[in-house]
């Protein structure tokens, strides 16, 4: 036997491909090797930028003493949470059901039929050691208790999601409620530490302010937060960017790995907030995320990849850190001191924040200098693996942020990262989740196809390309046949995924919004503009099956409560052709959260194919030679307007 992980296509994986562990890879071969020599199942989960992981590997995988109980009593198998998340998420589940907690590494023990009956996270060389004695004992005297153990937990894992009582307003009510008992009015962000951006939760809370009669509240909970971990060290004032989470209160000392996903929520939530809060240094935030996630993730083929590790090889984060002494010895005596103490520089090892001192541009020469510097550091490793998923949401997140900003260049990105995932990562009609070294690997799940889907509707949005649009009907219908089910919601696997005991319907949030809240808000939007009951009809399954996991977890159902508030107030604007149609569509090009837009080109022009995709483009016609817009939201249609002003009042009512 050996390691058979130097072929393996993720680079996670690769990393572990001098273990003297015989590790697999998930797949036919690990279980029949574990029927045939009768032994169970040692699965390991983790990703390329997790600390931990890397901590347990030096301390365990790298171990003579651990490769020796692994290869003799076990069958061990590494997986890559980024490119299996269907299979994380289960055993997350299961991890969860035992112990209260989850996070990464995940090691699972696995029976032959793939139920789980002991997990757990991160473990020390000798707690790993008495672990993998006590199993394989009780593997040889108590098989019988360890394997109904399993499949009484994968039978709890399967149940339905309990149904709930609450009504979809009282689930809005409870989650803006949850938020706000659990903000940090000092800081920012929801409970005390460690804390996480969570920005799906401040989305949720500026639409809810566009519908709220008292929305102060929420616009604070907003400012905050989003202030909060600008000036912190979670923020990396030098580069660019944001780190994956704060390990306190301040958001002063972050766990240091850089996530694609992460970013690509900070350029929409920044942007967003930049307009509805009126507060310009957002939107700089936000270009300057974009400026990093260009800079230091673009691959060759137009993909970015997936992330940064936390660590080099002088430690975790020192990468980003500063004494006084090396300031000073960059920038010189006398700058060096005053950029000290602007950014909290000691004669130790520093990360340079502005905790409470708000945003500047004074030393932006500085951090320039600093920067440069940094980069002739040994580089943290890179993990060049394009997901498709963290793809589509840059995608998505550049198409919005660059209509509000104006920034054109951003939609153009959009486009090139869109049709990267096109040409690449869509195999005969399916797509799959990761890219590296020219190929695609593993059948994407659900959130691939749901960002995927936003992606496009996004650009639709931003460009009225209607291109676009008929992308986003095709990609969401093959999502609504690979993913869909009995009982309401869509399932996180493919239902020509074969290699799990089960599927699961995936309605909280993680980092980002679930791939079932996604989707449900794809299918609104989509039901909009095309008036396709289906999709109407999927939507309100979705939201149907996910009601017991709002009523309860309301906090962690914001992706679910924002769709609720997009089918409360949903709208649509199409835009007729004809004289002075770009001042009507100028006029669309602020913060609407609600609206779905239409413009109709020329008869025959380029525009035309969208007469076949929106029915309300065949009635849009021009007023005495004057493009029109018809607008209509839940009180009915209104009278076709032709002035760019009174269109304008109309939408901000």
């Amino acid at each position: 036997m050996e390691n058979r992980l130097k072929s393996a296509a993720s680079p996670y994986l690769r990393s572990h491909a001098e273990n003297p562990i015989h590790w697999h890879e998930w797949g036919p071969a690990a279980f029949a090797e574990a029927r045939e020599r009768d032994a169970p199942i040692f699965l390991s989960v983790g990703y390329s930028s997790c600390h931990w992981c890397h901590v347990m590997n030096r301390e365990s995988f790298m171990d003579e003493q651990v490769a020796y109980m692994l290869n003799n009593h076990f069958v061990s198998i590494k997986l890559d949470r980024e490119e299996r998340p269907d299979i994380d998420h289960l055993y997350m589940e299961a991890c969860t059901a035992l112990t209260g907690q989850g996070g990464w590494p995940l090691t699972v023990f696995l029976g032959h039929d793939k139920s789980p009956f002991f997990a757990g996270t991160y473990f020390p060389k000798q707690s790993l050691l008495g672990l993998l004695t006590r199993v394989r004992d009780m593997w040889q005297s108590e098989r019988e208790r360890l394997t109904g153990a399993g499949l009484e937990l994968l039978s709890f894992l399967s149940r339905p999601v309990p149904g709930g009582d609450a009504d979809r307003y009282a689930c809005l009510v409870a989650g803006v409620e949850a938020l706000d008992a659990s903000f940090d009015p000092t800081y920012g962000g929801f409970h005390p530490a460690p804390k996480f951006p969570a920005l799906q939760r401040l989305l949720f809370l500026l639409r809810w302010a566009e519908t709220a009669e008292d929305a102060d509240r929420a616009r604070e909970i907003v400012a905050t937060t989003l202030t909060g971990m600008a000036e912190g060290g979670l923020y990396d004032h030098a580069g660019g960017g944001f780190f994956r989470y704060s390990t306190d209160r301040e958001w002063h000392i972050p766990h240091y790995e850089k996530m694609l996903y992460d970013n690509a929520m900070a350029i929409l939530t920044y942007a967003e907030a930049s307009i509805t809060l009126k507060e310009p240094r957002f939107a700089e935030i936000a270009r300057s995320c974009v400026a990093f996630v260009r800079r230091e993730f673009t691959g060759p083929d137009g993909g970015f990849y997936t992330a940064l590790d936390a660590e080099n090889e002088d430690g975790e984060g020192v990468f980003y850190l500063w004494t006084r002494a090396q300031v000073t010895e960059v920038l010189g005596l006398e700058r060096g001191t005053k950029f000290c103490e602007a950014y909290g520089i000691g004669d130790n090892l520093s990360l340079p924040h502005r905790i409470g001192q708000g945003l500047t541009d004074e030393y932006a020469k500085d951090l320039a200098l600093l920067y440069t510097h940094r980069q002739k550091r040994d580089y943290p490793f890179r993990d060049e693996k394009a997901i498709a998923s963290s793809n589509a949401l840059l995608a998505a997140a550049l198409a919005s942020a660059g209509r509000l900003l104006g920034e054109s260049a951003w939609i153009g990105l959009a486009e090139e990262i869109c049709q990267f995932i096109l040409e690449h990562l869509c195999l005969s009609g399916r797509l799959y989740a990761s890219y590296i070294d020219g190929s695609s690997h593993q059948k994407a799940v659900l959130d691939d196809y749901a960002y995927l889907t936003l992606a496009l509707t996004e650009l639709y949005q931003a460009t009225f390309d209607p291109k676009w649009l008929g992308l986003a009907l095709t990609w969401n219908a093959h999502m609504m046949e690979l993913f869909g089910g009995a009982g309401g919601g869509l399932f996180l696997s493919g239902r020509d995924v074969t290699d799990l005991p089960l599927r699961q319907k995936v309605y909280l949030d993680s980092a980002l919004p679930s791939g079932n809240a996604v989707a449900a808000s794809n299918l609104l939007r989509l039901h909009a503009l095309t008036r396709d009951e289906t999709y109407l009809t999927t939507a309100e399954g979705i939201l149907a099956g996910g009601l017991g996991a709002m009523s309860r977890y309301p906090a962690s159902a914001t992706g679910l409560l924002s769709a609720i508030l997009l089918l409360g107030n949903i709208s649509t604007l199409t835009i007729s052709p004809g004289q002075d149609q770009r001042a009507l569509v100028d006029a669309v090009a602020g913060y609407f959260p609600f609206l779905q837009v239409a413009v109709v080109g020329e008869p025959g022009g380029p525009q035309a194919p969208v007469d076949r995709l929106v029915p309300s483009a065949e009635t849009a016609l021009p007023v005495e030679g004057q493009a029109a817009a018809y607008y209509c939201d839940r009180s009915g249609c209104h009278r076709p307007v032709v002035d760019q002003r009174v269109l304008g009042e109309i939408l901000r009512r």
